[in-house]
């Protein structure tokens, strides 16, 4: 952290009072969450912020005796005569949700998670119980004409009538924030039935029921279509009819940056082109698609072939959108390929050379998450970490993706602020807007989340900017081969190394902004180069600095205009190397290859006997006393095998699940889970599940889990000394435990090696 940093840190924390009622206050960013149990912590660094972006920072307060009064007046951000003024709509408390049956993320505790953001001005009840910590988010919305520079003002927190000061600093940097909305960010509102139904059953109880057309109803449809808006979200529909003329303010809106189109059918298709017309018309024709064909199995290609030709004569301009990866039997059907993060109703994995490939020959690539995957990917449920949904959407600016679809933003139980569970008992998932009528206003709420990916949203425009920016300075300085969206995989590299595999300390993710802010400031300056070089990167950036003008690059942090250089490192590890000499000498940034994680543990090894164990749930033979263990929490697995068949014993698990990837049929995944009931087995290709799979195997459970699966249903036995990927999954009284998580990429997952040797009876 830079030394002027330093201070404004340890001056900010020394600045937080305590009030007499014994209350601790503290700032946090919103790359955190803020427990029920949080204590303070370490004081975030300054806010920074780009013109024209939106930013957020956290408040807590934790007292030991009850606050029957706590509120956050609006402030003001101030330096020399420029004022950026943070108003109480942009001011929320946030309250928590009761996760009683965790989703299977990283965290498996029933407990309560923050989420719903109530406007302060719409709270009810501001108090804050003994031993606990409460928490507001604040939003600070930069102006594109705001100057640059290091803005100066202060929280006035009231807590009974007493008022605390917090220190607050914001640094608004020469750089802006695109007014373009390059990734395609989707989410289903369903109007006029699954939304009208729950209002009239949840709000006019007793009064007549709204029709579709109701004004009060047609003002809520709206005021969500510009909630989701103000978020970078469009939903898939217009909350008006395509074809009215109220329509035509939201095909003008430049942040309207998508509009689905009704499905064809025999009394939809005149709506479907009558509305492309009318969008064509209000210069609107590159926001509309259609999609309909969502998560098709195998069967169905034929049917999404057939309407993907309809749409095609019809409206040949009109992108279709279909959820699936790509396959042979959809090539030239479908214009945006959105697959599952995982391709979890395909290969289990997703191929990202895949989709670079349909790029290639002009098609886009979307994705989308629903249920699954879960941790170790970024999921988007109430009880993930706060990185999680904003390094999402930078594993889309690392893998070249331009949107997404998202299930729905209104998924609430009768009380969404009692029960988040969706499908299939996630929590959360198709819940991004929480309702205002609990809290006596027809305006609705956001959720945590839904800044969060905001957040994400907006990193993502900067890092595409950075990757034009330095395309544009290697032509201008004809440098051949120089490619952009390399640059962005080698960045972001830090905070995303696979689909699945992320950095979820949150100080990596903004030290890696940093540096792309940095690098942004360096590329628009008419000395700066870039050139061929030797070394893992191959290039070589090269730029002048202002006096007094700082250089940070994943942590490390140069400071010009003394002479002298300092460099220091809060992150563990040392990403880059810089030099920097006095004022006016040129900065030389060697893109040296960080390094990543560690990789789990390549390989276990499987025990050869000559017999055949007995699949009874016993384990009495000697080559379960002889097999090396696999300790997954409190469960222990070994396993075995013949000529015959692979064989597997559980002990201290409820269920154990097991994934084989044979070498012989890489793209074909076997299921088998057994210790539970039912008993599951399944085989996977990137058609899909295969329905013909129905495999004869063996499983027992007694004192311990058995089972035995031939090796004729891959196709053979293997030889001594073959793996095959694989992974185990045993599933104890209260968690889930994984040898590798089996949402991840099949193709980086440990093996199993298949011993020779002496063989135990």
């Amino acid at each position: 952290m830079h030394a002027s940093r330093l201070v404004l840190a340890w001056l900010l924390l020394a600045a937080l009072p305590r009030a007499g009622s014994g209350a601790s206050v503290w700032l946090a960013h919103g790359l955190t969450k803020i427990l029920p149990d949080s204590l303070p912590g370490t004081p975030p660094q300054e806010l920074e912020l780009c013109r024209g972006e939106v930013g957020s920072l956290q408040l807590a307060v934790r007292s030991d005796e009850p606050l029957p009064t706590a509120w956050l007046r609006p402030f003001t951000l101030s330096l020399g005569g420029q004022r950026i003024v943070v108003p109480e709509a942009a001011i929320y408390r946030q309250l928590t949700v009761p996760v009683t049956v965790p989703s299977g993320n990283a965290e498996r505790r029933p407990m309560a998670w923050p989420d719903p953001l109530v406007p302060q001005e719409h709270l009810r009840d501001s108090s804050i119980a003994a031993g606990r910590t409460a928490a507001w988010w604040i939003d600070v919305a930069v102006p594109l004409e705001a100057a640059p520079g290091h803005y100066r003002g202060a929280l006035e927190l009231v807590l009974d009538g007493q008022v605390i000061r917090v220190p607050v600093g914001l640094n608004v940097l020469d750089v802006v924030l695109p007014v373009e909305r390059h990734v395609r960010a989707n989410v289903a509102v369903y109007y006029d039935d699954i939304l009208l139904a729950y209002a009239n059953q949840q709000w006019r109880v007793g009064l007549p029921p709204w029709t579709k057309d109701s004004p009060e109803y047609v003002a809520i449809k709206e005021r969500i279509y510009e909630l989701l808006l103000q978020h970078r979200f469009c939903a898939y529909d217009l909350p008006v009819p395509l074809t009215s003329p109220a329509a035509d303010r939201w095909y003008r809106d430049p942040r309207v940056h998508s509009i689905r189109l009704p499905w064809l059918d025999d009394h939809g298709s005149r709506l479907t082109v009558d509305g492309a017309a009318r969008a064509t018309e209000r210069g609107a024709a590159g926001k509309l698609y259609y999609y309909a064909a969502d998560e098709p199995p195998a069967a169905a290609y034929p049917s999404v072939k057939a309407v993907a030709a309809e749409l095609d004569r019809l409206l040949p301009q009109v992108p279709f959108v279909a959820t699936v990866a790509p396959v042979p039997e959809l090539l030239g059907a479908v214009d945006i390929w959105c697959p599952n993060f995982s391709n979890y109703l395909g290969l289990g994995y997703l191929d990202m050379d895949l989709l670079a490939e349909r790029r290639a020959r002009g098609e886009e690539t979307w994705w989308y998450t629903c249920v699954v995957p879960l941790h170790p990917y970024p999921t988007w449920l109430v009880d993930d970490d706060a990185v999680a949904p904003r390094a999402s959407i930078w594993a889309m600016a690392r893998y070249g993706l331009t949107g997404f679809v998202y299930s729905m933003a209104h998924g609430w139980s009768p009380d969404p602020y009692a029960s988040v569970t969706s499908f299939n008992n996630t929590n959360g998932d198709g819940l991004l807007i929480y309702p205002g009528q609990p809290y006596g206003t027809a305006e609705p709420f956001p959720s945590l989340r839904l800044k969060l990916l905001r957040d994400g949203l907006q990193d993502y425009e900067l890092l595409r900017l950075l990757a034009l920016e330095m395309t544009t300075a290697a032509r201008r300085r004809q440098v051949a081969g120089f490619d952009g969206a390399g640059l962005l995989q080698w960045l972001t590299e830090p905070v995303v190394q696979t689909p699945y595999a992320l950095e979820r300390d949150p100080e990596m993710l903004l030290a890696v902004r940093r540096t792309v802010i940095d690098l942004l400031r360096l590329a628009r300056r008419e000395d700066f180069s870039i050139e061929r070089r030797a070394g893992p990167a191959g290039y070589e950036l090269r730029g002048t600095l202002r006096a007094g003008q700082p250089l940070r690059a994943y942590g490390l942090h140069l400071e010009t205009g003394s002479g002298r250089w300092r460099v220091d490192l809060p992150l563990e590890q040392e990403h880059v190397s810089l030099a920097v000499g006095p004022a006016g000498v040129p900065v030389t940034l060697p893109l040296a290859r960080p390094r990543l994680p560690a990789r789990l543990p390549a390989w276990a090894g499987v025990t050869r006997t000559v017999t055949e164990p007995v699949v009874d749930g016993q384990a009495t033979e000697a080559v379960w006393q002889n097999a090396e263990p696999l300790r997954l929490g409190t469960a222990e697995v070994r396993l075995a095998w013949t000529d015959q068949a692979l064989y597997v014993c559980a002990h201290e698990a409820r269920q154990v699940t097991l994934l084989l990837s044979p070498d012989r049929s890489p793209e074909t995944v076997y299921t088998f889970a057994f210790a539970g009931e039912p008993l599951r087995a399944f085989r996977r290709t990137a058609q899909g599940r295969d329905p013909a799979f129905q495999p004869l195997w063996s499983a027992a459970a007694k004192e311990v889990s058995e089972a035995g699966l031939p090796f004729s249903l891959f196709g053979g036995p293997p030889e001594v000394g073959d793996s095959w990927r694989a992974t185990l999954i045993a599933t104890t009284e209260s968690q889930r435990h994984f040898w590798h998580d089996h949402h991840g990429d099949l193709r980086q997952l440990p093996r199993l090696v298949f011993r020779g040797g002496s063989a135990p009876r």
